[in-house]
């Protein structure tokens, strides 16, 4: 079996040529599945979208995957821009996501993996697990959301530190 070549990036076709893309070898050192390509890349991208604008940083998120491989884009979104105190929040931001997680995020996203737990999809007709793959959708996009209102204020905050 032929493998590409880590150093060269498969032929890429940009969904949105306006956009700038990049090979996200980091996370997905490997092609994903049809799965991952159609549910958990557009979650993903709703869920850091959503969280950038939650933080007040207001970026549009994209990854997408080409040829299985996955591709990242952020670019600003129309008529947003970073608030000039910006970095001063940033430890309030950290505690205030440690704390939101700890309240309201962990419970929310641990009574979802009870209820899919709990799902028999073999159970289900073709319409009602076509319900719950959409549901399961906006599930995953939520909690997409919470890591990045969780992760990106910790990783702002170390770069403070840092600086």
């Amino acid at each position: 079996m032929s493998h590409p070549s880590p150093l060269l990036a498969p032929d890429f076709e940009p969904p949105d040529p306006r956009r700038s893309w990049v090979l996200d070898r980091m996370h997905w050192p490997r092609p994903v599945s049809t799965f991952c390509a159609t549910l958990e890349l557009p979650a993903m991208s709703v869920g850091f979208t959503n969280a950038q604008t939650a933080l007040g940083i207001a970026l549009d998120v994209r990854l997408v995957a080409v040829n299985g491989y996955v591709y990242a884009s952020a670019a600003a979104q129309p008529g947003h821009h970073v608030p000039d105190d910006a970095r001063q929040r940033t430890a309030a931001r950290a505690r205030e996501s440690a704390e939101a997680w700890r309240a309201e995020w962990e419970p929310e996203v641990l009574a979802d993996i009870a209820r899919l737990r709990a799902l028999d999809p073999a159970a289900l007709s073709d319409a009602s697990l076509r319900l719950e793959l959409e549901d399961l959708a906006r599930r995953r996009a939520r909690h997409w959301e919470l890591h990045d209102r969780l992760v990106v204020p910790i990783i702002e905050a170390a770069s403070a530190f840092l600086d």
